[in-house]
Formats: structure tokens, C-alpha cells, sequence
């Protein structure tokens, strides 16, 4: 849980050097941020619910 609540890169990385299972998801985090279409698809998806939001 602190992994996703770090604010910081760094807290991130300190909390990766502690656990190998947290080194792993940031490994995954910054491979998929790296991704054009996966960071588009999370873009559109992000507007999608903010618009459906607005509806409900």
C-alpha cells in the first residue's frame, strides 16, 4: 500500500530496495509509462470516466 501512495520517484525507489516484489511492480510501472499507446489508452480512459462522471 505505501507503494501507491509514495508522492516522490525516490520514495518509490527506496520502497523498491526494501522489497523485491515492489522492485518489480516499479520495473513494470516505468515500462509501461514508457509505452505511447498504453500512456494514450490510459489518457482516453482517464477523459472516459471524468465525462462519466459528470453524467452520474
Amino acid at each position: 500500500m505505501r507503494f501507491l501512495s509514495a508522492e516522490t520517484r525516490e520514495e518509490m525507489e527506496e520502497l523498491a530496495k526494501e522489497d523485491p516484489m515492489i522492485r518489480k511492480a516499479l520495473t513494470t510501472l516505468e515500462s509501461l509509462s514508457q509505452d505511447p499507446e498504453i500512456r494514450r489508452l490510459y489518457e482516453e480512459r482517464v477523459k472516459w470516466l471524468e465525462r462519466h462522471s459528470e453524467i452520474t
